[in-house]
Formats: C-alpha cells, sequence, structure tokens
C-alpha cells in the first residue's frame, strides 16, 4: 500500500512497542487466544508496559499454563491509522527496518480476523521479498548476502521448533498418564535445546509450549506460501490477488496449511 504510513517518526521512549504473552496449557500446543474488534481473535495479548505484561504472564502460569513473552519492535494498525517509524524499530540497521516495514504493510494488504498463522506467515514471506529485492535493486550486495543468511538460520531455527511443537502435539494426543507425558515433553524440550546449540544458538530461553505456539505462529506456514509465490513467479500483485482470495477461504487457508485451531 502507498499511503500516509512510515512516512512520519516518533520516540516511543521505551526499547519495544509492545511485550506479547503467548500462553498454552500443559499439554496442548495450541495458544491462548484473545479476541479483539477490527483484529479479531489472535494467539496474543499485546501490552505496552513489560510490568503488565509479566503480571498478566504469572496469572496464567498460576493457571497451570506454559508462558512467554516476546518483545515486539512494531504493531500494525491495519491501514486504519497512519502508523509512524518507531524509535523501536531502528536498533539493527537498514535492511532489517525495510523488512519490518514490509512485514507491517503487509498486514495493511490483506488480513484475515481470526487467523494468526496465515497472516503472520504471509507478512513474513513479504518482508523476506522484499528485502532482498530492495536490496538488489540498490546493488548493495554485502547486505543482501548477510540478509539471505540470517534469515535462512532463523528459519532452520524455526523449523527446529515447529517439528517440535509437532512431536509434543502426538505426545498430548496420546492419553497417556500425565507423568508419561511430562516426562516425555522434558525430553523433547531438552532435544530441542540441544539441536538449537547445535546451530549456534547460544541462549534459548525458556522452551515451553507457548514459546513453540508464537514460533509456530509467525513460521509455520511459510513454507507454504512462500510455495505460493513460486507459483506466481514471484509476481507480487498476482500473489497478492492469490493471497486476498484465499482470505476469502477458510477451507483453502486450512488445505494449505492445516490446523487443529481453524
Amino acid at each position: 500500500p502507498d499511503n500516509g504510513s512510515y512516512r512520519s517518526y516518533a520516540d516511543l521512549g521505551r526499547p519495544y512497542a509492545t511485550w506479547n504473552l503467548f500462553a498454552a496449557p500443559e499439554f496442548s500446543v495450541e495458544p491462548q487466544r484473545w479476541c479483539f474488534p477490527v483484529a479479531g481473535c489472535v494467539a496474543y495479548r499485546g501490552y505496552f508496559k513489560e510490568q503488565h505484561a509479566a503480571r498478566a504472564a504469572r496469572h496464567m502460569a498460576g493457571k497451570g499454563h506454559d508462558v512467554y513473552i516476546g518483545p515486539s519492535l512494531a504493531y500494525s494498525t491495519l491501514g486504519h491509522l497512519r502508523d509512524p517509524v518507531l524509535n523501536t524499530m531502528l536498533r539493527y540497521g537498514d535492511a532489517e527496518l525495510a523488512a519490518l516495514i514490509f512485514h507491517e504493510l503487509a498486514h495493511q494488504a490483506a488480513y484475515v480476523p481470526g487467523d494468526s498463522d496465515f497472516n503472520e506467515a504471509f507478512a513474513t514471506v513479504v518482508e523476506n521479498e522484499g528485502a532482498r529485492r530492495w536490496l538488489t535493486q540498490l546493488g548493495r550486495d554485502d547486505e543482501l548476502t548477510a540478509f539471505n543468511a540470517s534469515s535462512r538460520h532463523e528459519q532452520q531455527l524455526a523449523e527446529l521448533m515447529v517439528e517440535t511443537r509437532d512431536q509434543l502435539a502426538t505426545i498430548y494426543a496420546s492419553g497417556e498418564p500425565t507423568e508419561q507425558m511430562r516426562t516425555a515433553k522434558s525430553a523433547e524440550l531438552a532435544r530441542l535445546r540441544d539441536s538449537l546449540t547445535a546451530l549456534g544458538l547460544t541462549s534459548a530461553g525458556d522452551l515451553n509450549n507457548a514459546r513453540l505456539a508464537a514460533v509456530a505462529t509467525y513460521h509455520r506456514c511459510v513454507p507454504a506460501l512462500t510455495e505460493l509465490l513460486a507459483q506466481h513467479n514471484g509476481n507480487l500483485p498476482h500473489y497478492y490477488a492469490a493471497i486476498r482470495a484465499l482470505a476469502q477461504d477458510a477451507a483453502g487457508r486450512s488445505a494449505l496449511c492445516p490446523s487443529d485451531s481453524r
């Protein structure tokens, strides 16, 4: 979209735009969902103050849920307001800033209330493709190489987490006694931590159902939507048309990227 978004600047006076709380039951990979006007039901709840997110996380943990708080550099008002460039978006350099703007503008191009997995995967595909084309057009080859390497590494880490999420879903559906499931869960998460360490992630942080749900929300459907872009030979207008058609077709979205929560 070519509109008034990202043509002004605002300093929020804090390091992140929001702190997003993800929560999931001890034996489920499906995240808690919160429902709002316009945005519909989403897989996280955003807070403008870190202490408020932490307090809500403690409350959810007290109810027996796994919890994870993911700080966010930006958020989209879906074109209803003129979103500014925020100070929080300037932390990592030009390529990352451009990618983030492409991601947030993608939410304005297509958005399905209540389908976080589809929305975030679409925006992530546009983010990566847009940044690559932008760097290529400007001839910034070294930055392009670094961006591609970083994107591949991030996707490798995400694929490991999504794979573990799928393994845990099988464990939770097994009907085994609680203690057996708890032991199997711990073993899977330990295996994941070792795999992430082997890929160079020195600090994986807390690994639990909520953390895996957060990663899955942004990355689980990326391969399918990347393949859809390839089917349109990289033609973005045609791709956007296909995405908008899927936005009106719940069965088509489920076939492209199956999910128990849809």
